[in-house]
Formats: structure tokens, C-alpha cells, sequence
């Protein structure tokens, strides 16, 4: 699929060639646009070498957990995160920002094994909880210090497990409600798409912290979805203007990603609220749900296809055939006339499609019709 920057491209080549913009003003025109940075397979290499060799000294240093003194296990342990942590600190300092964002990863995720490892060190094996949140801390600070994208992602999957696992009630809301938006608001600044996925994620989980803490069924669930479908529609909102990059808090497909995260979120609150007790023993206002269901569905496909948005539209897709599915079998139907109404579906959508196809193919124009001048009104 092209880029932003190439479909650029390739609308200005369009429009030179119909004499609607000056050839000159095409070079200009693209040296206005952000660059976007791909990640080449140099880099995804030394990103997943990294890993693994923080997950091999942490396996290693497990496997033969018992064999070890206690003060050696520490001690490794901590070697291996002042040795990590040194090096990335080092890796700023001459703004090498490949080698600090791995290195600072890797002495997150050897804290975060030393924190669980030595928990009997520091007097925390009664407390679950502590052991993410202290591993998520250390990460934080590590990733807002250093810059680094993959020790701030790090940090807030652990205070997000900490939150999930967290049962005593001893929190009123979660810890996550504070750091995963902040992270992501972070993402948006740093450019960083991978930290975004992870931040919007996140947020995900503060919803599913509220349903499952407060033990949220029926009705309580449409406010989730709601909430979710107004954090959706701000960058949405964005994302529809038709201006440089420049002019909005991030690059369109940037804020993209938590548009779709939050989308999936409030659909998936939606649904669950109608099909955990709220029409109890109201069949019309059940059958209303699945309406609204496929009209946001319908919704979706229509946006996602008007803004060039590839996953909303598929997400559309899906959830509308699901929605279908879920109301042909509120009527009753057994899964062979459903499939033999979807089958009819198919074969009704692709006879239009092939017809919309050839009334949309592009007549050549004849001599006379092309020298012939436009009339004026």
C-alpha cells in the first residue's frame, strides 16, 4: 500500500499533467511533506538481537537461580543493569539514539527480572502487584530520561499489569489512567508508532480496568463505549482536515493509530454491553442494538473508505458481517439459511461491484471531443 507522501506524488503528477499545478512548484510542493521513517530490516534486526540477548542472560541467570548464592544474584543482576543502563546513558551522550533506545530496553527488561527474581530481597513476594509497578517505574524513568521508545513501552505494559492484577480495591481508579494517555500524548511528540500502539493499548486497558473492577455489565458498558468513541473522534477529527502534517500535533498516520485502537474499544464495549444484560426481556430494544451495530458499521466502511483509512474499513467489514450474523440469528434462522442468505449476499455484491466497475472505466475521449472547448455558463 503507498504511503501518505507517495500518494502525494502521484495526485501531483495528475494534476501537473492536467496543467492544474506548475511543474516547477511539484519539487516544493513535496519538500513540504514530513518524512516517515521506515524501519529497515538493519534495524529490526539489531532491535530483536537486543532482545533476545536480554531474554537469554534472564533465562540463563533463572535456570540456575538456585545454584547461585543469593548476594551473587543480586549481584549479576545488578552488573547487568548498571552495565546496560551505562552504556545507553553513553549511547545519549553522543546521541547515537539506535544504541540508547536498545540499550536502555534491555536494562528495563533486566530490572524487571531482577525486581521478580530477588522479590525476596526486597520483602515484596506478598504483594503481586508491587513486582510490575516496580519494574514499570524504573522503565518510565529510564525511557523519559534516555529518549528511549522501547523502555518507555516497557514501563507502561508494567504499571497496566500491575493495574489488571491489582484485586484488593485498594485503588479507586488505575495507575494506567494517568500514564497511558500520557504516554501516548509522549508517542505523538516522539513520532514513535510502536510506543503509540503500545499507549493506545493501554488505554484499552484502563477501560477493561473499570469493567472488571467495578464489575460492569449491561448499561454501564454504552458509557465505556461512549467515552472511547469521543477519545475516536478528536483525532479523527484531525485526521479528516486536508492540510500539511505541520499543521496538526502529529502526522496523519500517527494519529491514526490510537483512531483505530479507540474504534475497536468502542465497538468492542458496545457489543459486550448488548449482550451482557441490558435488554434483559426487551426484544425490540435488542433488536435496535443490532440495527444501530450495522449502521456503525456502515458508518465505518464509509469513512474509512473517504479517508483512504485501509483498517477502519476493514474493521466496518467485519463488525458488519458479524452484526448481520447476530441478527439473523436473534430471528431464528439456523446457520444453513444464514449461510444461504450470506451466499446470495455475495453474489448480489459482486454482480453490482463488476457493474459499478465498468460504468466507472474512463471512456477515451475522440479527437474532436478533446479539441472541442469547454462551454461557459
Amino acid at each position: 500500500m503507498a504511503g501518505y507522501t507517495e500518494r502525494v506524488a502521484a495526485d501531483l503528477d495528475r494534476w501537473v499533467a492536467a496543467g492544474l499545478v506548475p511543474a516547477e512548484s511539484r519539487g516544493a510542493i513535496l519538500a513540504t511533506l514530513p518524512a516517515r521513517r521506515r524501519v529497515d530490516a538493519v534495524t529490526a534486526l539489531i532491535w530483536v538481537a537486543a532482545v533476545l540477548l536480554g531474554l537469554a542472560v534472564i533465562a540463563f541467570i533463572a535456570a540456575n537461580w538456585e545454584g547461585i548464592p543469593r548476594l551473587v544474584r543480586f549481584g549479576l543482576l545488578l552488573a547487568g543493569f548498571a552495565a546496560a543502563a551505562a552504556g545507553g546513558a553513553e549511547m545519549v551522550r553522543r546521541r547515537r539514539r539506535l544504541g540508547s533506545d536498545v540499550l536502555l530496553t534491555i536494562a528495563s527488561l533486566v530490572f524487571a527480572s531482577a525486581v521478580g527474581l530477588t522479590g525476596q530481597i526486597f520483602e515484596i513476594t506478598g504483594n503481586p502487584p508491587a513486582v510490575p509497578y516496580g519494574a514499570g517505574a524504573a522503565a518510565l524513568a529510564l525511557g523519559l530520561a534516555g529518549a528511549s521508545r522501547g523502555a518507555l513501552a516497557i514501563g507502561v505494559v508494567g504499571i497496566l499489569i500491575g493495574d489488571l492484577i491489582t484485586h484488593d480495591g485498594s485503588w479507586p481508579v488505575p495507575i494506567s489512567l494517568v500514564v497511558a494517555p500520557a504516554a501516548l500524548i509522549i508517542a505523538l511528540r516522539w513520532r514513535s508508532g510502536f510506543l503509540a500502539h503500545v499507549s493506545s493499548v493501554a488505554v484499552l486497558g484502563v477501560g477493561l480496568w473499570f469493567a472488571i473492577h467495578y464489575e460492569l455489565v449491561g448499561w454501564p458498558l454504552f458509557g465505556i463505549a461512549a467515552a472511547f468513541a469521543l477519545l475516536a473522534f478528536s483525532p479523527m477529527a484531525l485526521t479528516g482536515r486536508r492540510g500539511s502534517d505541520r499543521d496538526v500535533i502529529a502526522p496523519l498516520h500517527l494519529l491514526r493509530i490510537p483512531v483505530t485502537w479507540f474504534v475497536l474499544g468502542a465497538l468492542g464495549f458496545f457489543i459486550a454491553a448488548g449482550y451482557s444484560g441490558a435488554f434483559s426481556g426487551h426484544i425490540a430494544l435488542g433488536l435496535t442494538h443490532r440495527v444501530v451495530w450495522i449502521a456503525v458499521s456502515a458508518g465505518l466502511i464509509a469513512y474509512g473508505r473517504y479517508d483512504r483509512q485501509s483498517v477502519l474499513t476493514a474493521i466496518g467489514v467485519v463488525s458488519l458481517i458479524v452484526a448481520v450474523c447476530a441478527v439473523l440469528n436473534d430471528l431464528g434462522l439456523d446457520l444453513i439459511v444464514i449461510s444461504l442468505v450470506f451466499l446470495a449476499c455475495s453474489i448480489v455484491a459482486l454482480v453490482v461491484g463488476l457493474a459499478l466497475r465498468r460504468d466507472r472505466a474512463p471512456k477515451r475521449a475522440t479527437p474532436a471531443e478533446s479539441s472541442e472547448p469547454e462551454a461557459v455558463a
